[in-house]
C-alpha cells in the first residue's frame, strides 16, 4: 500500500495543469518548481484566477483579531473527547463564504457534473463550479461555519483566512471562542503560479507569495534557478520536495546557518501567531530525511544542493554525500522548529502550537514542537495499536508527555469509503480511532485518506460518539441521547486519571509462580549490554502493592537502545500465536517509559511515580523456551517492581474514566466480553441504534475486525448506582 505522501507525490505533475487552466495569464516556465503536493490545490487555483478577474486581494485585513484563551492565557485542558477537522475553503473563501451549491461541471469533460474536484476523477481536473468562486465581498456562510465550530480543533488553511479573508477566523471564534483554530502549511514544496511576464502571480501580502519569496532569497521568477531550491540529478526540481531545508551558509567559525529554514519559519510564523487570528501552526510532510522518497529516477542532486565535493564530478555517487546531505536537512528541519519557537517565545506566546506530520518524529524535536499526528490510524507506524500507541518513543501515549507542553498530539482514522461514512467499518473505524485517542489527551480527526484541507463534507459528518446529551438529568429519557451540536460535545468532560490496564478474569494458570519479591529476587535476572550498568535488589517498603517488599531497580546508565539493560524473568515454555500476559504493579522516580518482550517482540509503555497495576498481552511468535524481559534503557533512574503473574491468554483492555463516563478498548485479534464494576449506560443513538441503544449494562463485548486488523471500542455513560432524593447530578 502507498504512503499518503507517494499518492501525493504521484500526482504532483496532473496537479500542475490546474493552474494553467485557470489562468488565463500563465505561460509555460523553463524550469517550473514541482507542483505543491497538498490536494487543497484548488484553493491556490482559484486565487491565482482571481488576479486576473479581481485585481487582487479585496478586503482589507484587521491588523489583530481576538485569539482564543489556550494561547492568551493558557486554556484548560478541553473537555473530551477531543474532535479535530482537516478543512476548509477554496481561495475565494467558499465554502466559508457564499452559497452551499456545489454541483458543477469538470474541467476534462463538462458532461460530468461533480461536487468537490476529485469528483473528475483526478486532482488534476477541477470541478467548475461558479459558486465556488464568489465575489470577495460574500458574506460569510453561517451554516457550514457552525458545522465547524462543533469540533475542539479546526486545521485549516493559511491561505485567505490570514490574508485576504481573515473575517471568516473572526466569525469562526466567535462561534466556539474555546475551539483551536490552527493554519494548515505544507513543509517541503512551494508553488508559483506565473503572470504573462514568468513571475510570481500571488500578490504582495498573501502567504503563498511570501513563502516562495522565502526559498528563493527573494527571487519573483517563476523560473528561479537558485539552489534554494532542490534539484535532481536530471536537472530538474526534485519531485518529492522542491524546498531545499538542507541549504546553509558557512559561518567564520566553520559552523552553519540554515537561511531556507529560518525564512519560512519567519513565514509560517507571521501568517499563523494569534495577532493573525489562528492559535498555532500545523506543517504537513514535513520530513525529517524525505530520501525515503527517492526513486531511481528522480534522486536528488546533493551536490548543487550544497553538499559533497564541488569540483569533483562523481561527488553524486559517493554513499557519503548522500548521508551528508541527509544530515544537513535534518539540521535545516530542526532549525524551521527552533525559529519557530524563538518567534512565539519571544513574542509571549509560550503556548503557540506547532504541531508536524511526516513518518515519525525525532526525540530531538521534543523541545520545539508540541505534536505529531499519526496517519490511517493503525496502519501506520508498524500497522498496529500497540505500536502507534506504545512504541518508544514515537508512541501516540509516550509523546502525550516527551513533547512540549501543552501537547497536542494527532490520532488520524482514515475512513473506507470516504464516500459513504456511516457503513458499519467506518463506524468501528471511528469507534476505535477516537477511542485510542481518547486514552490520551490528543485530538481525533476521521476524514478520507488526504488528511489535509480539502473541500468536501467533512464537516457535516457527525458520528453518535462525538455529541450527547448530558445537559438534563439521568431520569430524563433523553439523558445520553446521540445529539449533533457544539453544546454536546465535550459530553465525557474531564479526566479522572490516566488510561489504565482493566483486567479481566482469567483462569489460566500461573506458567512461572508469582513473584512477590517478599523472599527474594532471584527468580529475576538482570542483563546488561552496551556499556549500560544498573543493579537490582529486594527492597521494604511502606506502601508496597503486596506484602512489604518490592524489586527494586537502578538504571544508573545506558546504552544506545532501550534494550541495553533488562530484567529477564526465569525460561517458559511458549506456543506460536498464543497471548501470553504479564501482570505486576509499577512505579517510578519519574514519568518514563519501560518496555516489555517475549524474546524481543514486544511494546512499551509509560509508566508513572505512583503505583499502578500493569498487564501486557504479547503474542507469541515461535514454540519453544521463551522469557519475559523488561527493558528499561530508555532512560535512568529508580524503578520498583511487584508481584509478577505471567498466565496465557488476554487478560485486560484499555480503559479511562471521565467525569461523565468511560471508554474501553479492545486492541487485540480475539472478542472480548468486559464486565463493569457497577451499571453504565450505552448512548442512545442515531447512526448506530443497535450497538448504541441506551441500555443500562453491566457488560459489554468489544468485537474487532480481523479483515481490517482494527480493534474495537466502546464510549459509556455513568448512571447513579442509588436515585437521590432530589435531582441534584446534572452530568
Amino acid at each position: 500500500m502507498r504512503t499518503r505522501e507517494q499518492r501525493i507525490i504521484g500526482s504532483l505533475i496532473a496537479l500542475m495543469v490546474v493552474t494553467l487552466l485557470f489562468s488565463p495569464s500563465a505561460q509555460p516556465a523553463s524550469a517550473q518548481p514541482a507542483a505543491d503536493p497538498d490536494p487543497a490545490v484548488e484553493a491556490r487555483t482559484d486565487f491565482t484566477s482571481a488576479l486576473t478577474t479581481t485585481g487582487g486581494p479585496a478586503a482589507a485585513v484587521p491588523n489583530t483579531v481576538q485569539v482564543s484563551a489556550a494561547v492568551n492565557g493558557g486554556l484548560p485542558l478541553q473537555p473530551f473527547p477531543h474532535l479535530a477537522v482537516y478543512g476548509g475553503p477554496n481561495s475565494s473563501g467558499w465554502p466559508f463564504v457564499g452559497t452551499m451549491a456545489k454541483l458543477g461541471t469538470c474541467t476534462n469533460n463538462p458532461a460530468i457534473a461533480c461536487a468537490v474536484n476529485t469528483d473528475c476523477g483526478s486532482p488534476s481536473y477541477v470541478c467548475n463550479n461558479p459558486a465556488s468562486r464568489p465575489p470577495p465581498d460574500t458574506a460569510v456562510n453561517t451554516e457550514v461555519l457552525d458545522a465547524y465550530a462543533k469540533f475542539s480543533m479546526a486545521i485549516v488553511p493559511i491561505t485567505p483566512l490570514a490574508d485576504t479573508r481573515q473575517d471568516i477566523l473572526a466569525a469562526m471564534r466567535g462561534r466556539n471562542p474555546n475551539q483551536l483554530l490552527i493554519g494548515y502549511a505544507v513543509g517541503q514544496i512551494t508553488w508559483c503560479p506565473q503572470d504573462s511576464q514568468g513571475n510570481i502571480a500571488y500578490p504582495v501580502g498573501s502567504y503563498y507569495r511570501d513563502f516562495y519569496l522565502g526559498v528563493t532569497g527573494g527571487d519573483t521568477s517563476c523560473a528561479s534557478t537558485t539552489n534554494r531550491l532542490l534539484w535532481n540529478q536530471a536537472g530538474a526540481h526534485w519531485g518529492p520536495a522542491n524546498v531545499n531545508l538542507a541549504y546553509r551558509v558557512e559561518q567564520p567559525d566553520h559552523s552553519y546557518t540554515y537561511p531556507v529554514a529560518e525564512a519560512l519559519a519567519q513565514v509560517m510564523y507571521n501568517y499563523t501567531k494569534p495577532s493573525r487570528g489562528f492559535d498555532g501552526l500545523f506543517i504537513d510532510i514535513f520530513c525529517t530525511n524525505p530520501l525515503w522518497a527517492e526513486t531511481a529516477g528522480d534522486i536528488v542532486n546533493y551536490q548543487r544542493a550544497g553538499y559533497g565535493d564541488p569540483n569533483d564530478p562523481n561527488t553524486n555517487t559517493d554513499p557519503q554525500t548522500r548521508l551528508d546531505f541527509a544530515d544537513g536537512w535534518f539540521a535545516g528541519h530542526l532549525r524551521l522548529s527552533q525559529r519557530l519557537r524563538e518567534l512565539a517565545d519571544a513574542d509571549g506566546y509560550s503556548n503557540y502550537p506547532v504541531i508536524a506530520n511526516c513518518g515519525q518524529s525525532d526525540s530531538r524535536e521534543f523541545p520545539y514542537l508540541n505534536g505529531w499526528m499519526r496517519e490511517n490510524f493503525p496502519f501506520q507506524n508498524g500497522s498496529t495499536f500497540l505500536s502507534n500507541l506504545f512504541f518508544y518513543p514515537w508512541g501516540f501515549l509516550h509523546q502525550d508527555y516527551l513533547f512540549r507542553a501543552p501537547q497536542y498530539n494527532h490520532i488520524f482514522t482514515a475512513a473506507k469509503p470516504s464516500t459513504a461514512p456511516y457503513t458499519l467499518l467506518n463506524q468501528q473505524k471511528n469507534r476505535f480511532g477516537l477511542g485510542s485517542t481518547t486514552l490520551g489527551n490528543g485530538y481525533h480527526a476521521l476524514e478520507d485518506g488526504a488528511a489535509s484541507p480539502s473541500i468536501n463534507d467533512y464537516e457535516f459528518w457527525w458520528f453518535d460518539e462525538w455529541g450527547v446529551n448530558t445537559l438534563v438529568p439521568q431520569a430524563d429519557p433523553n439523558y445520553g441521547r446521540a445529539m449533533n451540536g457544539l453544546a454536546y460535545t465535550g459530553w465525557l468532560g474531564q479526566p479522572l486519571g490516566n488510561m489504565y490496564n482493566y483486567l479481566l478474569p482469567n483462569t489460566n494458570p500461573e506458567i512461572i509462580p508469582t513473584n512477590t519479591f517478599e523472599q527474594d529476587v532471584s527468580r529475576v535476572h538482570l542483563i546488561t549490554f552496551n556499556s549500560a550498568s544498573g543493579s537490582i535488589e529486594r527492597q521494604t517498603m511502606l506502601d508496597a502493592p503486596v506484602g512489604d517488599s518490592v524489586l527494586h531497580v537502578r538504571v544508573d546508565s545506558v546504552g544506545d537502545n532501550y534494550t541495553s539493560i533488562d530484567v529477564n524473568s526465569d525460561v517458559f515454555t511458549a506456543t506460536n500465536g498464543t497471548y501470553y500476559s504479564l501482570t505486576f504493579w509499577a512505579k517510578a522516580s519519574k514519568q518514563r517509559a519501560i518496555g516489555l518482550a517475549i524474546d524481543g517482540a514486544g511494546q512499551t509503555i509509560p509508566i508513572t511515580d505512583a503505583w499502578q497495576k500493569y498487564q501486557v498481552s504479547l503474542k507469541a511468535t515461535a514454540t519453544g523456551n521463551a522469557i519475559y524481559q523488561l527493558q528499561l534503557g530508555q532512560d535512568t533512574g529508580d524503578i520498583w517492581f511487584d508481584h509478577f503473574q505471567i498466565q496465557a491468554g488476554v487478560g485486560n483492555v484499555y480503559r479511562r474514566d471521565f467525569e461523565r463516563g468511560t471508554v474501553l478498548v479492545n486492541p487485540y485479534s480475539i472478542p472480548l466480553t468486559v464486565g463493569l464494576e457497577k451499571p453504565f449506560q450505552k448512548i442512545l443513538g442515531t447512526v448506530n441504534p443497535t450497538l448504541n441503544n441506551g441500555a443500562i449494562v453491566q457488560s459489554v463485548t468489544l468485537t474487532p475486525d480481523v479483515g481490517e486488523g482494527i480493534g474495537d471500542a466502546i464510549f459509556l455513560l455513568n448512571r447513579d448506582t442509588t436515585a437521590p432524593g432530589v435531582i441534584q447530578d446534572l452530568r
